[in-house]
C-alpha cells in the first residue's frame, strides 16, 4: 500500500512474513497499523465533480422507475470522481442481456468506459455514440436500463498500483447483494475473503500457486443461489516496460511482478521477461429450489450475473456467441445457469490470451540467434567465422542460456492446467450430481452440461499447454547442439 502524501510501501502477503523471526505481538502491531493507515486512506462515499470522461452512450432512465439510481450507473460516477492512479489505471464496463438460447450477448456495441477529461471537455459528460451503434443500440432498448449481467474490466502497466476507489469497487462489485438481510453466523463476510485472497495472489511478488496456500483459484458457494469463481493465469513476455510505483502519490496496493533477466539479445546483452497477470472474478445466481419453492435469478434485485476482469495491459472484450460456442464443442443447453458458463467462456479466452502470449514470447527468443541468408553468404566473412567457430564463446554461451530459460518456462507454463485441474476437481466434489432432483441448486441437466464443460475446458487447456511443451523441447535440444557443436569447432582450431 502506499501513502498518500508520505510514502508507505507494504507488500500485500502475510503479516507474520514481515516479521519471520519476531514474536507473533510484533505482527499483530503491524497488522493493526497498515489497518489504521488503509481506514485513514479509504475513499469516501460521496460523489463529487468528474475528473475523467465517461466514453461510450450515456445511461438511460428507466421508464417504470423514474427516481431509481442505477447502482453501475453510480460506481462508475463514484469511479470518475476519485483519484485513480494516472499511470495507465483503466476502466471498461459492458452490459450484457440473456437472450435465453444461448448465452449473454452485449447490449451495446460500445462498452462504458473512463478515460483522462481534456480541459477543452472539463464539462462534457459523455462522448458521442456513432451514428451505426445507435442504430445497434435502438435494437435492443427494451428494458436496456436493467441488463441481466455486467462485466467490469480494470487494467493497468506491469508493477502498477491499484487504487483505493478500483480496490473498493472490486470489493463492491464481488459482495453477496443479500447478506445484510440475511448474513450467516458461521462467516459472513466469506464473500469478500475470496476476492481478498484472490487479490493477494494477483499483487503480490510470489506467484499465485506458490507457498502454502494456492491462490490461483477459488471457487466458494452461499447457502442460497450464489455462486462466487475466481481464477488467476500468467504468462511472461520479452521487453516489458514496467510502471514505478513511486512516480503517483496516493494511495493503493502495489502489484509487484516477477522478472527474468538473462544474458541474451537485447540492449547491453541482457534481456528481461516480465510477468503480465490475469484475475477473472464472477459472482452468479442459479435457481435454487428450498422448501418454499425455486428462487430464480429472475427475482433478483440487480442482475444475476456480476464480474470483472483485472488484468496488466490491456482490457478483455467480451465475447460469447453462438458460433463461438459451436467452435468449441461446448454444451450450450445450461438452463438457468448462464453466469457459470459465461465464466467457463472467459476462461476459454483466457486460455487462449496465455497460449498466444507464452507463443510469442518463444517467438522472440527462436529469433533473437536465427540465422539469415546474409549471414552466410560469405557477405560478411567475419561474422561468418564468428557463427562457426565463436572465437569469444559468447555465442555458445547463449545457447546454453536459451535453452534452460526455456526449461525455466515450461514449469511456469504447467502452472495453469494444473491450477484449472484443481478447480475442476473442487467443482466435481462440490457438484457430484448429474441431476437436478440431487443437486437443488441447478435445473434438468445442467449439472451434467456444466461438468462436460469443464472437462472440454480442461482438455483444450491441456492441449495448448503439450503445443507448448513440444515446441520448447524441441527448441532446447535445438540449441544445446549448436551449442556442442561450437564448442567442438573450437576445440578443433585450439589444436
Amino acid at each position: 500500500m502506499t501513502g498518500r502524501q508520505t510514502q508507505y510501501v507494504f507488500p500485500l502477503c502475510d503479516v507474520a512474513r514481515l516479521h519471520p523471526q519476531s514474536e507473533a505481538a510484533v505482527a499483530t502491531e503491524s497488522a493493526r497499523q497498515m489497518a489504521k493507515l488503509l481506514r485513514s486512506a479509504w475513499p469516501d462515499a460521496n460523489i463529487g465533480p468528474s475528473k475523467r470522461r465517461q466514453l461510450g452512450p450515456p445511461f438511460e432512465e428507466n421508464p417504470y422507475q423514474p427516481d431509481r439510481c442505477v447502482p453501475d450507473r453510480q460506481l462508475l460516477q463514484w469511479l470518475a470522481s476519485k483519484d485513480l492512479n494516472p499511470i495507465g489505471e483503466g476502466i471498461s464496463l459492458a452490459h450484457l442481456r440473456d437472450n435465453r438460447e444461448w448465452l449473454y450477448h452485449p447490449v451495446r456495441r460500445v462498452a462504458r468506459s473512463l478515460t483522462f477529461k481534456p480541459e477543452a471537455e472539463a464539462d462534457a459528460d459523455a462522448t458521442p455514440t456513432p451514428v451505426h451503434d445507435r442504430r445497434h443500440d435502438q435494437r435492443h432498448e427494451i428494458m436496456s436500463y436493467e441488463s441481466d449481467a455486467q462485466m467490469w474490466s480494470f487494467t493497468g502497466p506491469c508493477n502498477w498500483v491499484i487504487s483505493l476507489p478500483v480496490l473498493a469497487t472490486l470489493l463492491t462489485l464481488m459482495t453477496h447483494p443479500g447478506k445484510q438481510s440475511s448474513p450467516l453466523s458461521d462467516n459472513p463476510n466469506r464473500d469478500l475473503t475470496w476476492t481478498l485472497d484472490s487479490l493477494h495472489g494477483f499483487c503480490r511478488k510470489e506467484g499465485p500457486e506458490e507457498g502454502n496456500r494456492h491462490l490461483s483459484w477459488s471457487l466458494g458457494t452461499f447457502p442460497d443461489q450464489w455462486i462466487f469463481l475466481n481464477f488467476i493465469f500468467y504468462y511472461f513476455t520479452p521487453r516489458g516496460t514496467d510502471a514505478n510505483a513511486d512516480e503517483w502519490i496516493g494511495s493503493g496496493i502495489r502489484c509487484d511482478r516477477r522478472a527474468i533477466t538473462v544474458p541474451l539479445g537485447g540492449p547491453g546483452g541482457e534481456e528481461t521477461f516480465r510477468e503480465r497477470r490475469v484475475w477473472f472474478s464472477m459472482r452468479t445466481a442459479t435457481e435454487y429450489k428450498t422448501g418454499n419453492g425455486s428462487r430464480s435469478a429472475a427475482q433478483l434485485t440487480g442482475p444475476a450475473t456480476v464480474g470483472f476482469v483485472l488484468a496488466d495491459s490491456f482490457h478483455h472484450r467480451v465475447k460469447m456467441t453462438k458460433d463461438d460456442w459451436l467452435i468449441r464443442l461446448l454444451k450450450p443447453d445450461v438452463d438457468r445457469c448462464q453466469g457459470v458458463k459465461a465464466f467457463q467462456m472467459m476462461l476459454w479466452e483466457g486460455v487462449d490470451q496465455w497460449s498466444s502470449g507464452w507463443h510469442a514470447t518463444l517467438d522472440y527468443i527462436d529469433g533473437l540467434y536465427q540465422i539469415q541468408v546474409s549471414d552466410i553468404d560469405n557477405s560478411n566473412p567475419e561474422k561468418l567465422h564468428d557463427l562457426m567457430f565463436d572465437p569469444s564463446g559468447q555465442l555458445a554461451k547463449a545457447y546454453f542460456v536459451a535453452a534452460h530459460l526455456l526449461k525455466i518456462f515450461r514449469q511456469h507454463i504447467d502452472v495453469l492446467p494444473c491450477s484449472l485441474y484443481g478447480m475442476l476437481s473442487r467443482w466435481q466434489r462440490t457438484y457430484p450430481a448429474t441431476k437436478s432432483e440431487f443437486c437443488p441448486r441447478f435445473h434438468k441437466d445442467t449439472p451434467l452440461a456444466l461438468l462436460a464443460n469443464w472437462a472440454r475446458l480442461y482438455e483444450y487447456t491441456d492441449a495448448r499447454r503439450k503445443s507448448l511443451v513440444d515446441r520448447i523441447e524441441k527448441a532446447s535440444v535445438e540449441f544445446l547442439n549448436r551449442r556442442n557443436n561450437l564448442m567442438i569447432a573450437r576445440n578443433t582450431i585450439c589444436k
